[in-house]
């Protein structure tokens, strides 16, 4: 037997690309950052990431590593695991430190935050 599905709307070939971008956001610690969207309603899905602006812990320019809700040093960014939005902002709460996995080794390691910038993006 065969699986046939019919879609009802057509989807957009661009619907993973974000309606935000942000510029990248300078990072620093024990600080609470609103990034405008601009978007006039909440956004449905946002995603923030730290974007390597000078190479570090392997990782090189332009690399991104997620800030992942809920994870621990060993997997994702710690330390600054807490976003928040509404119609207006998307808000990230930095702690006292920033650690991310390094690329080769997985270990979690402290970033320099001269070196990273915040990336939001926004979906409505």
């Amino acid at each position: 037997s065969q699986l046939s599905i019919v879609l009802d709307a057509p989807v957009a070939a661009d619907a993973m690309t974000p309606n935000f971008t942000s510029t990248p956001q300078a990072v620093n610690m024990s600080t609470v950052l609103s990034v405008a969207h601009t978007l006039g309603a909440v956004p449905s899905l946002v995603t923030v990431v730290l974007r390597c602006s000078t190479a570090e812990l392997n990782y090189a320019i332009g690399d991104e590593v997620p800030l992942n809700l809920g994870q621990t040093v060993d997997g994702a960014i710690a330390g600054t695991s807490r976003v928040a939005w509404d119609s207006v902002n998307v808000v990230i709460f930095t702690d006292t430190r920033i650690l991310i996995p390094n690329k080769t080794t997985g270990a979690g390691l402290d970033i320099t935050v001269g070196r990273w910038g915040w990336i939001v993006r926004a979906w409505t």
